[in-house]
């Protein structure tokens, strides 16, 4: 079949055009009207053989920079692009090989202790996820402890890269506003959660915000009213302020005779303060941090669900846990892996000008802590 320019034409709409190597290939005669640029275009552009600009797109170690810059402008200059059907076929292989080596991402962590992470139950949920999801994307995900006696930031970076491993997931660190220093030039990486301020990479973040919202509205379908916050001090800090600014956005949309005080601690709650508090603010009911707070409020003789609804904004583990949010803090590890995997099919690496920032939902749950009231009739039952 032909155009009418004499060329032979697919019955697709898609001009046939036969590539140097030999290889044929239809490219869409509407996307453009230039000459469909390879990479064998560029080696000759460049004067250098095409695996050597395969290996260059890649950012490879054993390309010099002089040959790697010649390239780039030769890429320019012929305004070349990666073919989006191909890539998307090249990570399909990748997918589905069985025999090849498979390629490996670092889950980093630097707890004082090795394993000290597997002991939080967001952490090790954080990391199942994220190993299973890279494992279906054709990577392999493997535990790094970055305080290793003898280890030196250097020192990793060189182990990790002599192993060939260029993806990087840095576990929430054990404590807040902290930094990490790797040879991030030689990475793709991304984070979970807000503890790692510096660098400033791309991360992984439970949508705490959104999960405060859909606390108190669950609550406030249930016929509460008075709803108060119970916020740790240093949990408050690793979620970046995110609970306490949508609680406070939102006792700001109510009266000011209805508006109640964030009762804050460090810890642990004293029995004499939060009986104070309840006195003082008289809540029908109370969202929470985490599960852990609700033995305190009943250490407190606080009657949980008769005087008192508790919700809490991570639990969901047990059919008897808490009423509240389930993070679903698997899905948040399987978007870390995705923002690794995406710049590694990009080929970039290192610290990004405009790092990327994934909000994971969480879904409220019910539980044994919470109970349908009438406005007003919960009240009632408060001490005076």
């Amino acid at each position: 079949m032909q155009d009418q320019k004499g060329k032979r034409q697919h019955p697709n709409n898609a001009v046939y055009r036969p590539l140097d190597n030999e290889r044929q290939m239809y490219i869409d005669a509407s996307m453009s009207d230039s000459p469909f640029v390879t990479m064998q275009d560029i080696a000759r552009e460049a004067g250098v053989s095409q695996p050597t600009v395969s290996r260059a797109l890649k950012n490879h170690p054993s390309i010099a920079e002089e040959t790697k810059q010649r390239i780039q402008q030769a890429v320019k200059k012929l305004g070349y692009r990666p073919n989006p059907q191909v890539s998307s076929l090249m990570a399909n292989l990748k997918t589905k090989r069985q025999n090849a080596n498979v390629d490996k991402i670092a889950f980093i962590t630097s707890h004082p202790t090795e394993n000290g992470w597997r002991s939080h139950q967001t952490f090790t949920d954080f990391f199942e996820g994220a190993k299973a999801h890279a494992f279906s994307r054709g990577y392999a995900l493997e535990a790094f402890w970055l305080k290793e006696p003898g280890m030196t930031p250097a020192r990793f970076s060189r182990m990790l890269y002599t192993r060939n491993i260029h993806g990087v997931l840095i576990a929430p660190l054990p404590r807040t506003m902290g930094h990490l220093s790797l040879d991030w030039d030689k990475f793709a990486a991304s984070t979970i959660g807000h503890t790692l301020r510096r660098p400033d990479i791309s991360r992984a973040v439970h949508n705490h915000y959104r999960s405060m919202v859909l606390a108190l509205r669950n609550l406030r379908r249930l016929g509460y009213r008075r709803i108060g916050y119970l916020m740790e001090d240093n949990t408050d800090v690793r979620t970046f302020h995110t609970w306490l600014a949508a609680y406070l956005v939102y006792q700001h949309t109510l009266p000011p005779q209805d508006r109640l005080g964030v009762f804050q601690f460090h810890y642990n709650i004293a029995k004499d303060d939060i009986q104070k508090w309840l006195k003082s603010e008289r809540p029908d009911a109370i969202v929470a941090q985490y599960n852990e707070v609700l033995p305190l409020l009943l250490n407190a003789d606080v009657s949980i669900p008769d005087q008192i609804g508790f919700a809490s904004l991570n639990t969901g583990w047990k059919q008897d846990d808490p009423a509240g949010i389930n993070q679903h803090q698997g899905r948040t590890g399987e978007a870390a892996v995705d923002l690794i995997i995406g710049q590694l099919n990009r080929n970039e690496r290192g610290i990004p000008a405009y790092p990327r920032l994934l909000l994971e939902p969480g879904s409220w749950v019910n539980g044994p802590t919470v109970r349908r009231v009438e406005p007003g009739a919960q009240r009632a039952l408060l001490p005076e």
